[in-house]
């Protein structure tokens, strides 16, 4: 009798254990609205800031955190692109040795590869920035469930360009995994908050 009471209790540790773990397993981030089923990232190219192509092949075995802009914006970019340099090492020394950022400028215009290079070295020269034709990105940032508009009148020197301030996550198989969005509080900057960030892409990596 005593063996099968043992017996009953280790079972019902073995359920429970597995149940919660289960739970833990299928726990979604607070923040980040994750891909279910992952998308894959349709083809493209780019031109990156050593003027060189970037297409899909830049995802591999990466996780790479991609953030829209360009280089003339006053607010959220800097903004972003700033607390992106401080959450990347804190990322590397959490184990997650292949994470990349990626700045997409949707102002081909004005952003050439040499404005690009200097603009995200300010930030980490460890960035990548591209850009490219709009027939190009357009496609490409609605691959990433993002968006971008452009003024009527691009003749006077300081229009402004219309972009998401969301970053997207895409994985190391390139397929569009999650996506964080930014904050929105009255008069302030609309950024995403990057300490959960850090929490929520720690979770989605130890899950993949």
């Amino acid at each position: 009798m005593q063996k099968l009471i043992i017996a009953l209790v280790a079972m019902a540790s073995l359920a429970a254990g597995l149940y919660f773990s289960g739970i833990m397993r299928q726990e979604i981030p607070v923040t980040a609205r994750v891909f279910e089923p992952v998308r894959a990232v349709k083809p493209f190219e780019l031109t990156d800031h050593n003027d060189q192509p970037l297409t899909n092949a830049y995802f591999k075995d990466k996780w790479s955190l991609i953030f829209l802009g360009y280089t003339h914006c006053p607010d959220v970019c800097p903004t972003t692109l700033a607390k992106l340099a401080n959450v990347y090492p804190k990322l590397k020394n959490a184990g997650i040795d292949n994470v990349q950022v990626l700045f997409v400028s949707v102002d081909p215009q004005r952003d050439t590869a040499e404005r690009l290079k200097e603009y995200t070295a300010y930030f980490n020269e460890e960035f990548t920035s591209a850009t490219g034709f709009h027939a190009d990105l357009f496609p490409f940032v609605r691959s990433l469930g993002l968006m971008y508009s452009m003024t009527e009148d691009t003749t006077q020197e300081d229009y402004a360009v219309g972009h998401s301030g969301s970053i997207v996550l895409v994985n190391p198989q390139g397929g569009l995994h999650a996506m964080f969005k930014p904050i929105e509080e009255i008069g302030g900057i609309p950024n995403v908050d990057m300490a959960i960030l850090k929490t929520d892409f720690q979770t989605l990596v130890g899950r993949f």
